[in-house]
């Protein structure tokens, strides 16, 4: 990848785009969870609601695990365009779902398409953006995470108005959404300039030094040996990357039980508790605002502190906040104590989208973080099934702190995660020496 001078109005707009495909993520998420205390309790029971919270989180796991990684084989742009299709598709079975069962896989398809475009954008802008300015990228494109959390709990709450109060209405605004962007992908959206640089063919090679050009890229700098030919296969359990990959995949999946359970349940939980539906509504506004400070945070930390020492760092933190939290629920100082704990959950999970951009190449970068995304939903599926079994058995503020235990093992996992990208840094230095 050749070195960035400055970012060019090119660059800075595909990575405004992927801020807003991840926006889109965001509302595709957790609109469920908004919609929830809205649900006739003839379509879901409390139980039904976890696997409605859950289904497109497994979707999200299956795409990026297995479908993302075609973006490092046929390329970025034409899977960006073929998930944001089946996001479309998936947002309007929801918005016309008769039943449980037909909402239920209509959630399951929109996680999919979900996995896809989700882990294709963080790709992306890492790829795009200039060399030393990718944290900062993939905190702007994290940041469009929580904005999408924020509209569904806003506007789409508001548009609820338009439907006469109807649960389909945070849908039919998703699929309104998502339309315009798959628009905009195919009209603009072009291929990464890092996917078109190893491709041998001459038509990649010719549209490379357009679109280089057209980003002022400069010269070409020295490789590491890892990354010395752009066909070599990259094998996450391989001896190279083994002991990363496996803290990568273990400490996201208790980051994203914990953000996914608190982001998903908030909602529902407060409601519980204060018997008003807009008490919850606005813990939930309160969580997603606390996630954009998060994203903010991490583009302006990044540049300073490796992403795994602002993982752990930042996880202890949140953990503090949610004491309070659970402690209370209720009141200025409950709203605060979510702002902070979400901040800190949030921060970490985009340390790790900015980790897994640094332990593996550009032939395997798409495969890493999407087999980490897809690694990391097991938590965040099974956190708000066990949700919807004990909702009923234990008080929100049991249910709160509960969630210390996998904040604690993320934090385990990031120190070792620190500890062993120090190494294999040390090693490649050497390796770079010698070579």
């Amino acid at each position: 990848m050749g070195a960035y001078v400055k970012t060019t109005p090119y660059q800075l707009a595909t990575i405004l785009f992927c801020v807003a495909v991840n926006a889109l993520d965001g509302y595709d998420v957790f609109i469920m969870g908004y919609a929830l205390p809205y649900l006739p309790a003839e379509l879901a029971s409390p139980v039904d609601k976890g696997y409605l919270l859950s289904s497109a989180l497994v979707g999200l796991g299956v795409g990026a695990m297995f479908l993302a990684r075609f973006a490092d084989i046929y390329g970025r742009r034409p899977v960006f365009i073929a998930g944001l299709l089946l996001n479309t598709a998936g947002l309007l079975g929801s918005a016309l779902a008769p039943n449980f069962g037909v909402l239920l896989t209509s959630r399951f398809f929109t996680g999919l398409a979900v996995g896809v475009i989700g882990t294709v954008c963080i790709v992306t802008c890492q790829e795009m953006a200039p060399a030393s300015k990718r944290s900062m990228a993939v905190g702007m494109v994290m940041f469009g995470y929580p904005v999408g959390s924020f509209v569904a709990g806003t506007f789409g709450t508001a548009v609820l108005g338009l439907f006469g109060g109807a649960w389909q209405g945070f849908f039919w605004l998703g699929t309104l959404l998502s339309g315009l962007l798959l628009v905009v992908c195919i009209v603009f959206m072009p291929e990464s300039v890092m996917f078109l640089q190893k491709k041998p063919d001459a038509a990649s090679q010719e549209k490379y030094r357009a679109l280089a050009g057209r980003m002022h890229l400069e010269e070409e700098p020295a490789r590491a040996p890892s990354e010395a030919t752009g066909s070599e296969k990259v094998r996450l359990l391989g001896r190279r990357y083994r002991a990363q990959t496996l803290y990568l995949w273990t400490g996201y999946t208790f980051l994203t039980a914990a953000f996914y359970f608190i982001g998903s349940w908030t909602p529902q939980l407060i409601s519980n508790a204060s018997g008003d539906k807009g008490a919850g509504a606005l813990a939930g506004v309160m969580v997603s605002v606390g996630t954009m400070a998060g994203a903010l945070l991490f583009g302006y930390l990044g540049l300073r502190r490796p992403a795994a020492f602002l993982s752990w760092v930042s996880v202890a933190i949140a953990m503090v906040a949610l004491v309070g939290f659970a402690l209370v629920l209720q009141g200025f100082f409950a709203l605060g104590m979510a702002v902070v704990m979400s901040a800190g959950l949030f921060v970490a999970l985009s340390a790790y989208a900015g980790a897994s951009g640094t332990v593996y190449p550009a032939a395997g970068r798409a495969s890493g973080y999407g087999t980490m995304l897809g690694m990391g939903r097991v938590g965040a599926i099974v956190a708000p099934i066990i949700g919807g079994y004990v909702v009923t058995l234990v008080s929100p503020n049991a249910m709160f702190l509960g969630v210390l235990i996998p904040m604690g093992l993320a934090v385990v996992c990031s120190m070792l995660l620190q500890r062993s990208m120090r190494v294999a840094n040390d090693t490649r230095d050497v390796e770079a020496a010698n070579a």
